[in-house]
């Protein structure tokens, strides 16, 4: 059986690669509406009457850094939406394509990511195994007072997407969570 092989964009591959793991219909529209928007638009997601603006604000965050795009993103509280677009280049930038998707971080970035992630893990359980319901500032908290410092815009935020996807916590509040062991 004769098999044909192309060439594809490397871009194209790491779309493909998140869109097929996303686990819901819509973290998909989402990274589909943020992988089509052009240079100068925005687009909006529209809350139900009983969704938290603050956690699609969350979800559009995560799925923009997964997906390496820089958005900038505004809650409109009145309307009850989400509106996102490409963050503007900084002059002197050298990416020249308003808002590509990188398709790969510096070794050096990497390292500096799995150590994070992996002191953020640590100091979650060892609270964790101290106390049956921890906040992500109280992992902050400790991390500073042990020397381990996050040096990040908001590190509760990291601290809770880290903890999110770790199987011996369950998410019980707005940064709040539970050990299971």
């Amino acid at each position: 059986m004769p098999i044909e092989i192309v060439e594809v964009d490397l871009a194209e591959m790491h779309r493909t690669a998140l869109l097929s793991r996303a686990k819901s219909p819509h973290v998909r529209a989402l990274y589909e509406a943020m992988f089509s928007l052009k240079p100068g638009e925005a687009k909006a997601v529209i809350a139900e009457p009983d969704e938290d603006l603050s956690q699609i604000r969350n979800l559009v965050t995560q799925c923009a850094a997964r997906a390496n795009i820089e958005l900038q993103i505004v809650v409109d509280r009145i309307a009850g939406r989400v509106l996102f677009t490409h963050k503007p280049n900084k002059p002197g930038s050298s990416d020249t394509m308003h808002g590509t998707a990188s398709t790969s971080r510096t070794p050096e970035d990497q390292a500096a990511l799995i150590d994070r992630r992996e002191r953020i893990r640590e100091a979650a359980l060892a609270l964790g195994q101290q106390r049956p319901q921890i906040s992500a500032q109280e992992v902050v908290d400790h991390l500073r007072d042990t020397g381990k410092q996050l040096d990040l815009p908001r590190p509760t935020t990291a601290v809770s997407a880290v903890m999110r996807n770790m199987r011996e916590f369950d998410r019980i509040g707005r940064s709040w969570f539970s050990y299971r062991g």
